[in-house]
């Protein structure tokens, strides 16, 4: 019987990857395949559980890195009275 390389063993968990795009956003993609367009690899592989963790660790922020850009810019002053 021929398994396709992209299949698991039932015994064994699945690979994960740690992804994330331009706003600095994370997820988790199935390690056997490219990542969506817009996304690109962290550089982790792991179990899901793992890469969850993985995540965790890194991603402290979840704001969008646009939103965190723009928030930095603005000065408390210049937001008054507006």
């Amino acid at each position: 019987m021929n398994k396709n390389p992209s299949e698991h063993d039932a015994l064994s968990e699945p690979l994960y990857q740690v992804v994330f795009n331009d706003e600095e956003q994370y997820s988790v993609w199935p390690a056997h395949r490219e990542p969506p367009s817009g996304w690109q690899r962290d550089g982790y592989t792991g179990t899901k559980r793992a890469c969850l963790t993985r995540i965790a660790a890194v991603w402290r922020d979840l704001r969008p890195l646009s939103v965190r850009s723009t928030e930095g810019l603005a000065s408390p002053a210049s937001s008054v009275g507006r």
